[in-house]
C-alpha cells in the first residue's frame, strides 16, 4: 500500500516512465492473485497460523531489499515478491472462520477485512507525510 502514494517520487528518483510504473503495478497485482490461489490449498494442509507466518516472513525479505532498487526490472521484481503478502488476506479470513461461530463468522470476516483496508488507507496518507518530512 505504501508504493502508490510514493509512485511519483520513485518514478523521478529512478528515472522511470509511466509504463514502467504500470508494469511494476501489474507484477504486484498478478503475484497477489496467484499467491492467493496457491496459499488457500496450502493453508488447508498446514493451517492458517503456519501459512500466515510463511507469507509474512517471505514478504519481509524483498521488503528489506526495496531500498536497493536501481531500475525498472528491480522495481518489478521487488513489487512482485512483495505482492505475495496480499495472500495474507486468505489466512486472515481462514483464521476468523475458524475462531468464531457460524452465527458471527461473516461479521468477523467483514470486520477483519475492513480493518485491513483501513490500514492500507492510512498507509496511503501517512507515507506521503513521512516522505515529506
Amino acid at each position: 500500500f505504501s508504493f502508490a502514494p510514493l509512485g511519483p517520487a520513485i518514478k523521478k528518483t529512478l528515472g522511470l516512465k509511466k509504463n514502467d510504473l504500470l508494469a511494476a503495478n501489474i507484477a504486484s497485482v498478478l503475484s497477489t492473485v496467484f499467491a492467493r490461489f496457491a496459499i488457500g490449498p496450502i493453508m488447508d494442509v498446514v493451517g492458517p497460523r503456519k501459512g500466515q507466518a510463511f507469507i509474512l516472513v517471505f514478504a519481509a525479505i524483498p521488503t528489506f531489499f526495496a531500498g536497493l532498487i536501481q531500475n525498472v526490472a528491480g522495481l518489478a521484481i521487488v513489487r512482485a515478491l512483495v505482492g505475495v503478502v496480499g495472500a495474507a488476506f486468505v489466512g486472515c479470513q481462514f483464521w476468523c472462520s475458524l475462531m468464531f461461530t457460524k452465527e458471527i463468522a461473516g461479521t468477523m470476516n467483514a470486520i477483519a477485512g475492513g480493518w485491513g483496508n483501513l490500514g492500507g488507507g492510512l498507509t496511503q496518507i501517512i507515507m506521503v507525510g513521512i516522505f515529506n518530512m
